[in-house]
């Protein structure tokens, strides 16, 4: 492996007090990487002491120019660097234009001026960050996801090789983080280097190739497959320490509101599954995408929520039919056709997955995580995309809801009554299929099902009415997507799925206990009344009148064959 930068047992001291000790890094060329770790632990210092902003008290920091050791300026021009925003004088008097012209001046001699073709060039990367109406603006008057767009600009109109980015995502939008990590993905395709100090440990395994750890020495650098693991990320924290931060970013507060949508929608289409006594399917269905989310990404390299939900799909329904076909063409009955597909297909996923895992592809992290779910992966936008599933899922549920009703009750009446039947069942199971493609990567292949069901399982306990029974399953299964939700992310090395599951299981646990009507203890209540009235009943009778009320209820009963 080649390598852009190699940084060597570097110590870094303010005044006498050490703030980095022993640094070893290295970053291949062509890698989009990032330095991540506590607060405090040393990341932007780092940075800086490998450009020699600070000076280094021991150690070594080597760069590679067109694959040979950086040594002069010229080779030092090619390392371009983005600084936080609050380094700089936001009220100094000067305009965007001005700033990103900034970045050539290094390519320029003494007394010379920026040329025309510097500024066409200024202008077209001020263009490709989506800064074209802001040309002329005073630098104070921007945003701070405008100014942080300014300074990427800068930094490409220098034409570097080696790009170092102090927090770029600091501070700014959602919209703004996509638009910089497409750049800097971009950039990584035409074979620069891109090293950023990073905060959100969610979007890594999404973001990143290659990651470098620090707490004031290095714990670990290499592959984001290989490296950014649980262990590693509890050396670097210590334990509970990264949870706050990760609780309070904002990705995990839209990771919260998809899966309590997830939860909301599953509980809703569960409810009709239940009452149609086809439990089962959805454990078949969610068993078999697994294989789909695999081939899907071996095809396209792609690890896109589209693509990965597509193959999930093509896979569920590919299970689904074959089952169909099963039960209709052979002696074999329903759960036997379930046990032996649904085996089948998540057995090919789990030898795909261990086949893609060998291969030591850096793009493949996180797709183990579909097995049991972590919410810690989705990205933003992900989070978008099972949203809006989500919503659709409730919105049609509402619109075809006296349908539904009926052929979950009596299908055949349903088609007396000329319901397009067909159409309905097509549309309910596309409803379930729907939900566990959605939930595969939060909750996990094995454990959609129980989100799926068990809402609905616990919700019947408690009503006898369906409306009822569809609003309490949904807001049981919205209740544990945000709990389990909430403790995998605060608990190193516990899957979502697990902790959502383990919620519900006590929900629904609960309601057969405690429910009136229908649970355990209720009837338990009812069976001793019954008992105690019936007691008391017989106590208030003289042996004599009941054996003559028993002589009477054996007369009473028919005589068969004439017998006497």
């Amino acid at each position: 492996m080649e390598w852009a930068v190699e940084v060597e047992d570097m110590t870094v001291a303010y005044t006498t007090k050490p703030v980095l000790w022993d640094v070893d890094m290295k970053v291949p060329i062509g890698s989009l990487a990032a330095i991540v770790g506590p607060n405090g632990a040393g990341k932007s210092t780092l940075l800086k002491a490998m450009l020699g902003l600070l000076t280094v008290i021991s150690g070594s920091v080597k760069f590679y120019i067109d694959h040979h050791l950086a040594m002069d300026k010229k080779d030092y021009k090619k390392i371009a660097y983005v600084p936080q925003s609050g380094s700089v004088d936001w009220d100094f008097p000067t305009t965007v234009l001005d700033v990103v012209l900034m970045g050539r001046y290094g390519h320029l001699g003494w007394f010379k001026r920026p040329s025309k073709k510097d500024k066409e060039l200024a202008l077209s990367m001020i263009e490709k960050m989506g800064m074209s109406d802001y040309v002329n603006r005073q630098i104070r008057q921007l945003s701070g996801g405008q100014q942080q767009r300014v300074f990427l600009a800068r930094a490409l109109v220098q034409e570097a090789d080696i790009y170092l980015m102090d927090e770029p995502f600091k501070g700014v939008d959602k919209t703004t983080e996509h638009a910089i990590i497409s750049l800097l993905q971009e950039m990584k395709a035409r074979g620069k280097t891109v090293i950023v100090v990073h905060h959100d440990l969610n979007t890594v395994p999404q973001y990143f190739d290659w990651v470098t750890m620090v707490n004031k020495q290095t714990v670990a650098y290499g592959p984001v497959a290989d490296t950014f693991t649980d262990e590693a990320i509890e050396r670097t924290y210590g334990k509970g320490e990264d949870c706050m931060t990760i609780l309070q970013s904002y990705t995990t507060q839209m990771v919260l509101l998809g899966t309590a949508l997830l939860g909301l929608a599953s509980g809703i289409a569960g409810t009709f599954a239940v009452l149609r006594k086809e439990s089962l399917i959805g454990d078949g269905l969610s068993h078999a995408a697994l294989p789909g989310v695999v081939i899907a990404f071996l095809l396209t390299g792609i690890k896109d929520i589209e693509v990965l939900i597509i193959g999930a799909a093509l896979s569920s329904i590919t299970a689904a039919w074959l089952i169909t076909i099963t039960v209709e063409n052979s002696k074999i009955k329903f759960d036997g056709a379930l046990a032996t597909i649904l085996s089948a297909f998540f057995g090919l996923g789990m030898v795909l997955l261990t086949y893609l895992q060998s291969l030591n592809n850096a793009g493949q992290a996180g797709l183990s995580k579909f097995i049991f779910g972590q919410a810690a992966t989705i990205l933003a936008r992900d989070v978008y995309i099972t949203s809006v599933a989500a919503l659709i899922i409730i919105v049609l549920t509402a619109l075809f809801w006296k349908e539904l009703k009926l052929i979950s009750f009596d299908v055949e009446y349903a088609k007396t009554l000329q319901i397009p039947v067909t159409f309905t069942l097509i549309l309910y199971r596309s409803l379930l299929i729907m939900t566990i493609i959605i939930g595969i990567q939060s909750v996990g292949a094995i454990l959609i099902s129980s989100l799926l069901i068990a809402p609905a399982v616990g919700a019947r306990q408690w009503t006898n009415k369906l409306g009822t029974m569809c609003i309490l399953a949904g807001c049981f299964g919205m209740v544990s997507a945000m709990g389990g939700t909430i403790w995998s992310t605060t608990v190193q090395k516990l899957p979502t799925g697990p902790a959502i599951i383990v919620i519900l299981s006590v929900i629904v646990l609960l309601s057969l206990i405690f429910a009136p009507n229908r649970g355990i203890l209720w009837q338990y209540r009812r069976n001793k009344q019954s008992k105690q009235a019936l007691l008391s009943e017989t106590a208030k009778i003289s042996p004599a009148d009941l054996q003559q009320k028993i002589y009477r209820a054996e007369s009473a009963q028919p005589r068969i064959g004439g017998a006497p």
